[in-house]
């Protein structure tokens, strides 16, 4: 519910203060939890524990992840934070408080575990997009596709290891395909037969996340899609393949930048190749984007989506892979198979 915080003493377990309404199964295994109310002054009691422990622990400063620290995950997607900056410097006003970048520096890296977690969200994602390519037919529109490829995946939660499964799916066809890089929603429109339609997906299992996208025609491509198609998949190989530890994020756009505008598309690529992901659906972590210097390590997982989009070719066209930085080069955590 967002509710909890976590209390990490530099030479103790870390402490987790829950909310006593989380089920055991909601609440990290490993560490000391201590458990609070929602009384009628709020965060009183779970105020009151913190400081307690800060002072039993002799704590003096504490340094606060104001942004990448601060998640709800989506059992309950409808919540934001309750926790704003304010409040947290609130529940610290007996000590000194330091923002800092350390776990959002760590979140970059992801540990084997945790890459584990991810595939799963993967596995999970490939279920939407083989109900994406199945129901693909003209008069079908693009909310009740999206909602067909939604349920594909929350049908498999408590299945293959996972809890919960959710997902997050947005349909753009014909037209609507041509503004899929620009802000993706799904619409009462209804596909027709030689439609482009890009389908951009969000899935999360167990608080880890996918995000992938995929590209069809309804019917039979005709010859400037399937290049388009074509060339687009092409620069999503060239991207992965240039992926190693010590490469630059900007090297990784460039080796797909180079094939679209190659194919003549290069100014209706109009985005960034890429961005961090698996704690959040955009996580924390310079883009694989033009002037990104900052190296690739191995842990770091990356998307991989490059796209086109506009009316002279009838549409847009994106495919979006989440790619793990290996210690010798890259593999690709999502089905790469499913694209039709």
């Amino acid at each position: 519910m967002g509710h909890d915080l976590v209390l990490y003493p530099h030479q103790e377990e870390a402490i987790v203060y829950a909310l006593d309404l989380d089920p055991d199964a909601a609440v990290p295994q490993g560490f000391t939890v201590k458990r609070h109310s929602l009384g009628a002054d709020g965060f009183g009691q779970l105020r009151q524990l913190l400081q307690t422990d800060l002072a039993a622990l002799s704590i003096g400063t504490v340094g606060v992840a104001p942004d990448s620290g601060r998640h709800v995950l989506p059992g309950n997607s409808a919540e934001n934070s309750p926790f704003s900056v304010p409040l947290i410097h609130d529940f610290l006003s007996s000590v000194t408080v330091q923002e800092t970048d350390f776990f959002a520096q760590q979140a970059m890296r992801k540990t084997a575990a945790e890459v584990e977690k991810i595939q799963r969200a993967n596995d999970i994602a490939a279920f939407g997009l083989r109900a994406f390519y199945a129901n693909l037919q003209p008069g079908r529109t693009e909310a009740e596709l999206a909602a067909l490829v939604e349920g594909a995946i929350q049908s498999q939660s408590g299945k293959h290891g996972s809890s919960l499964a959710r997902a997050w799916a947005y349909i753009q066809a014909g037209p609507n395909s041509a503004k899929a890089g620009t802000y993706s929603r799904s619409s009462g429109y209804a596909m027709q037969a030689g439609d482009m339609v890009v389908l951009e997906m969000g899935t999360w299992v167990d608080g880890y996340w996918s995000d992938l996208t995929r590209t069809a025609v309804v019917g039979t491509p005709s010859a400037d899609q399937a290049r388009l198609i074509e060339t687009v998949q092409t620069a999503q190989q060239a991207a992965i393949d240039a992926m190693r530890p010590g490469v630059s994020h900007a090297d990784v756009d460039t080796a797909a930048r180079q094939i679209m505008e190659a194919a003549g598309y290069g100014a209706a690529f109009t985005h960034h190749t890429g961005h961090h992901v698996g704690f959040r659906y955009h996580d924390y972590g310079p883009l694989a984007a033009p002037g990104s210097t900052e190296p690739l390590a191995e842990g770091m997982i990356i998307t991989i989506e490059p796209g086109a989009y506009g009316e002279l070719f009838g549409g847009g066209c994106r495919f979006e892979e989440n790619v793990l930085v290996t210690e010798s080069g890259a593999r690709v955590l999502s089905d790469q198979q499913i694209r039709g």
